[in-house]
This record gives structure tokens, sequence and C-alpha cells, in this order.
């Protein structure tokens, strides 16, 4: 006669520990609607041993967080005895709401289903929800491939670089291959660009060890915005320990694979309470342009200008822009102001001097305000400097100082 494991399907977890995870997994988690699969409404739930792993998903991409359960605190010897791994699929926002009801620093008890009951029970003090679950066996988890290519870089520089370049990535959908950074390597490079045909911005840094061999990929506009919730949290990670003489050296790493072909990268990376998260995301197909070409060579035109000055002086004036067009019109006539300008039939006009550097022929030239602004807050130093070809011809922008690690290219308007 088989011996019937009377353990019931349970774990223990703070609700502050697991609100936090769920909020990292619904990032990736439909939500909702008629055209839904219902699958892609819940998140896998998995206890073994200690561990608590969550997974969502949209086809498209994939988070895996785990943690560490309270199933192993002192005293807790009788618990541990009493329970048993298991998995389940619950609805991943509807879970979510009901642990943030709950105070954060209370003991959560989540029950799986079993034989007698078909729903996860969560209780905490006096407080109990029944969550109905759908099988573990039809949560689409993704086959790991053979990895090929994989570099390290730190979570903190990697979150730098997204957001150095992300502002100029395309929104359009039938350029379907401007949505997203362009991540490849050339020479001991790496360089991150992005293009929505209105402005680019690309990055240069030194290639990790790995990345001069990885794939160039599109990484997706919708990545990018998961990447950037999860790095700035791993960024806060603290990994040295009290042996570490350097602690430079022990900075949150986030681990890149890819496959031969790019097709799906795999970025792992430490979480706030001990445990991982590893977001997994088909990159996208299609080919990036030659963004090389848009590059000016040989400006003929250069204005250095305090970066937060101009900033200030093109959200002012843009008070009066037109909402079709946002233009602002720059005008360089000497070697120590510039004007920044609008005009708008409906409303009136606003223009605004400011000290500046120029040598060059004069010169009148418009640009977006928006798309101007978001270059600028890209720049990291006090000052920019702007090279110019003519009144037609885009405009390179970049940090004072000679060649800089940034580049980015904005096209003039008509004004």
């Amino acid at each position: 006669m088989i011996a019937t494991d009377k353990r019931k399907p349970a774990f223990r977890i703070a609700a502050k520990a697991m609100a936090k995870a769920l909020a990292d997994v619904v990032e990736v988690t439909p939500a909702g609607g008629k055209d839904t699969i219902p699958i892609l409404n819940t998140v896998r739930m998995e206890a073994s041993d200690g561990v608590l792993t969550l997974t969502g998903c949209d086809l498209d991409q994939w988070i895996i967080r785990s943690l560490p359960t309270s199933d192993r605190e002192p005293n807790s010897a009788e618990w541990l005895a009493s329970i048993r791994p298991f998995a389940t699929c619950v609805p991943a926002r509807a879970l979510l709401a009901i642990v943030k009801q709950i105070d954060a620093d209370a003991m959560v008890t989540v029950a799986g289903p079993t034989d007698k009951e078909s729903r996860v029970t969560i209780t905490a003090g006096r407080s109990r929800f029944r969550v109905a679950c759908l099988p573990v066996d039809d949560f689409p988890f993704p086959t790991r491939p053979d990895f090929e290519h994989s570099f390290s870089i730190a979570a903190g520089a990697l979150r730098d670089v997204f957001a150095r370049v992300e502002h100029a990535i395309s929104t359009e959908e039938t350029r379907y291959y401007l949505n997203g950074v362009y991540m490849h390597p050339q020479d001991l490079d790496q360089r991150f660009a992005a293009t929505d045909g209105h402005r680019l911005a690309r990055l240069v840094q030194d290639g990790p060890d790995g990345a001069a061999s990885f794939p160039a990929v599109i990484i997706g506009r919708r990545t990018v915005a998961v990447l950037d919730k999860l790095l700035d949290a791993a960024g806060k990670v603290d990994t040295s320990t009290s042996d570490d003489a350097d602690k430079a050296c022990s900075r949150p790493m986030v681990e890149v694979d890819s496959d031969s072909n790019g097709r799906v990268i795999y970025w792992a990376m430490p979480a706030p309470d001990g445990g991982e998260v590893t977001l997994i995301a088909k990159t996208v197909d299609g080919t990036f342009p030659d963004y090389a070409r848009v590059i000016p060579s040989a400006p003929s035109s250069f204005l250095t200008v305090d970066r937060e000055a101009l900033l200030a002086a093109i959200k002012r004036v843009a008070a009066v822009c037109s909402d079709k067009t946002r233009a602002v019109k720059l005008e360089l006539d000497g070697a120590e102001k510039a004007i920044v300008s609008t005009a708008s039939p409906e409303i009136g006009d606003a223009m605004e001097e400011i000290a500046c550097e120029y040598a060059g022929e004069p010169l009148t030239i418009g640009f977006n305000g928006d798309y101007w602004r978001s270059c600028l807050s890209a720049v990291a130093t006090d000052k920019v400097l702007m090279k110019f070809t003519d009144a037609g011809g885009p405009c390179r922008i970049e940090a004072e100082g000679g060649e800089s690690a940034l580049v980015q290219v904005l096209m003039p308007l008509r004004v």
C-alpha cells in the first residue's frame, strides 16, 4: 500500500517581500481583457526548499523572480516538517492587490490547492482570501536555449546606458525596426543606438569580456522599459562582504546571455531581498539602419553653452509654442550670446538671450523643443557642445571637451 503524503502545500513569507517580488513580475503580465489568453493573466507560483519562484509572461517577455521564504526561520522545524513543495498559477494582479492590502510587516501564509480545496488560500492575521487558480502545466514556460554568447556588466552602468539613449526610441509601429535600442559590437567597443528619424542617440563604451562576439540585436522598447526598473533596483543591491577590500569590485552585476542568433536574451541580476530576477526577452526581428551616415563628420560652426541655462530657456519660451510643431528657433549672430525664441499665431511669441561661446557664420535654425530638451537632458556635463553644418543640416550634440561617449543628432525644423 502506497503511503499518502499528509504534508500540506504551503509556505510563509513577509507581505512586504512578496509584494515587491510580485510587482516585478506584473511588469510583463497583460492587464487583461477579452482577447487575452487567461493563463497569461496569471503568475506561476512555485514554492520549494525555502525558495519562492514567481514567473509572469506575455509570450514575448518572461520575468522569473526568486526570493527566500520565511519557512526556515528559527524555531520553525515543526512547520517545515508539515509542508511540501507545490506549484500553481494565480491571477497576478489580483494576488498583488491582496498582498498590498496586508500590513507590510505581517507574515503571510499561502496554502496551495489540494484534492479537497481547488483554490489558493492566503491568510494573514484575521484576514483570509481564497483565490481561483489554473493548472501549472498550462503556463507557457520558456525553453532554455543553448547559450553561445554572454557578457557581464554592472547593473548601474547598464541602467545609465539606457537612460542616455532611450529617449530617441521610435514609437511608430510601422517602422518596427526602430522600436528599440540597437546594441552591437564594433572592434573592441560596445555600442548602443536609438533613433526615431528625428533624433539619434549613440553611446560607445569599452566592451566587457565577451561583448565583442555578442550578436547585434535590437532590444525592444518594452524590454528597455522593464529593464529600467529592474536595473534600478539591482543597482542598489549591496553585494559586498566584510572581506571585500575594494567595494567597487563588488558592484551588482548583470549576466547577459544570448542564443547563437540573438533572437532571445536572458538578463539575470540580483534582487534587493537576496533573491534573483531574470528577464527573458525576444529581440526585435529586423535590420537597424546604418545610423552612422547621419552623424555630421565635418561641421563648420560650434556652439558651447551652459546646459541647464539652455534647457531652462527652451522650457520657458515653449510656453507659447504651437502644439503641432513645438518649433523653437535658435539665432546665432555673435560670439557671446544666443537667442532662443518661438512664435505662435494663436498665442503670441517669446524670446530669451543666453550667454554662450560661438564660432562660425551667423546661423538661424529651428528644432522641435521637446526633442531638443530630451537630447540636452541626456548629456551628463555642465556645458554642451552643438555642432552645425548649415540651417538645413543635422546638428551634432555632445558633451563639452572633445570626443564624447555619447553623440546625438537632432534634425532641424523650418522656422
